[in-house]
């Protein structure tokens, strides 16, 4: 099968990647690490004593 930009789960933005800058994909990588970056959470003291013991 022959892959296009029309296939069904075929990467649309990284499908014309060796046009893009190194700079745009560097910006992209960037993009996505900082949306999918989860967060810890910010625990009071009572969560805290509870959690050690």
């Amino acid at each position: 099968m022959r892959y296009n930009k029309l296939t069904p789960g075929a990467n649309l933005i990284w499908k014309s990647s060796k046009f893009m800058l190194h700079e745009h994909v560097d910006k992209i990588k960037d993009l996505h690490k900082a949306a999918t970056q989860k967060t810890k959470p910010i625990l009071d003291d009572f969560r805290l004593r509870n959690f050690h013991l």
